[in-house]
């Protein structure tokens, strides 16, 4: 799982940190971020609203 499709990894479906489900709407996407700091950085700033899915649109 990249973040912005770009750069850095931080999770990863061969090691088990990435799990992708089809479900009624789609795809369901879990992702396992305690493995390094940068993942838990990127968490915590989605956790608190920093990083958005509509900050993604407007790329």
């Amino acid at each position: 799982m990249q973040f912005d499709h770009e750069g850095r990894v931080y999770a990863r479906t061969s090691n088990h940190t990435l799990q992708v489900t089809p479900d009624g709407r789609g795809l369901l996407v879990r992702a396992d971020l305690s493995g390094s700091s940068a993942a838990k950085e990127l968490f915590e700033e989605i956790r608190a609203g920093l990083i958005t899915k509509d900050l993604q649109k407007n790329k």
